[in-house]
């Protein structure tokens, strides 16, 4: 019998690829990230927003609205997965049903804009779902086998872990509690917003940050505001990830990442919450996946072994072997690119 395809919803609900003149989609880009779903194990279907270019936008606020409720309302995707973010998500969420989102419970994964739907998904729902690789991402050029392997990785396995190690002078301790966060900037605008976990739904949380292309000051900025709305004080610990093209090498004596970032540290530190850098999460070409909405684990060894995990993570169902298929070969040490 022929092995069952999982299905996956192609959206735009932030914009598409575009040329240098941004009138014009990248057709290339658009059709290597259906292929590198295709080579992955999956069925592809696409809105009619991933060819399409309105402005910065992959078509109209109601366009997108209408086609992400499309996919995340079909019972037969099996994972709704965004082309790629930059900026949108935040105008449609208000056009959102979320009774509709939760009786359908839908695995959804991206990152970057896209935290703006994992946030409210949480918010108003109370349902888990994915940071992770889009599709864009996955696409033949811009991928990588450790990208790969941490999507399939995320989608199949229940138990998921992700370990690394500490930059610089390790701490340690242990913390448990609810994993959510991601792109720094996205979450600090949604701060008095409906989409913003209530207080009771991230007590004793494990936050995890990320970001790019943002100055250190801007990066301190938003910390500070995190920090002056009470949003850290809520949290058994802080997971910095990857905060890429951020000024780390800024003219001498500027303020820098690391200022802003050991700010930060020594900061929770004295109040008594645990502070861990270096997760490999982030805008970087090594993609891995992290759960949002999820109870978890952290652990931080003297040695400077990391490691976040859960045993509680969404995973896809129909066509799982396939899946998992793909990842042994692509975890098989005689794979060929």
């Amino acid at each position: 019998m022929e092995n069952v395809k999982p299905l996956v919803s192609l959206v735009v609900p932030s914009r598409t690829y575009v040329l240098e003149d941004p009138s014009e989609t990248d057709i290339e880009r658009l059709e290597g990230s259906v292929r590198g779903l295709e080579e992955l194990g999956f069925e592809v279907v696409r809105t009619p927003g991933s060819w399409r270019n309105w402005k910065r936008f992959g078509g109209t606020d109601q366009e997108r609205l209408a086609e992400f409720m499309t996919a995340l309302s079909d019972p037969d995707a099996d994972l709704v997965l965004p082309v790629r973010g930059g900026y949108g998500m935040t105008r449609i969420l208000p056009g959102i049903d979320w009774k509709r989102v939760a009786e359908r419970n839908p695995v959804a994964m991206g990152f970057s804009d896209f935290t703006a739907f994992n946030m409210a998904l949480f918010a108003r729902t109370g349902l888990s779902s994915w940071q992770g690789p889009m599709a864009g991402g996955l696409a033949p050029g811009h991928t990588t086998r450790s990208s790969q392997r941490s999507f399939l990785r995320a989608l199949t396995a229940s138990d998921w872990s992700l370990d690394w190690v500490q930059p610089g002078d390790p701490v340690a301790f242990e913390a448990a509690g609810t994993i959510w966060g991601g792109n720094l900037a996205m979450i600090v605008s949604l701060l008095g917003t409906p989409w913003f976990p209530k207080p009771e739904m991230i007590r004793g949380g494990l936050l995890f940050l990320e970001d790019v292309g943002e100055a250190p000051y801007r990066i301190d900025r938003m910390l500070t505001q995190l920090e002056q709305a009470g949003v850290f004080d809520l949290q058994s610990a802080v997971v910095l990830g990857q905060f890429t093209d951020c000024g780390e090498n800024g003219a001498r004596g500027d303020f820098t990442l690391g200022d802003a970032l050991d700010g930060l540290a020594g900061r929770l530190a004295r109040k008594g919450i645990g502070c861990v850098r270096g997760l490999p999460f982030g805008h970087v070409r090594e993609l891995s996946a992290v759960p949002f909405g999820v109870p978890g684990r952290l652990q931080a060894l003297p040695s400077g072994s990391a490691r976040l995990s859960s045993s509680s993570t969404p995973v896809i169902f129909r066509g799982r072997a396939e899946l998992e298929t793909r990842l042994a070969e692509l975890s098989s040490p005689h794979f060929e690119d």
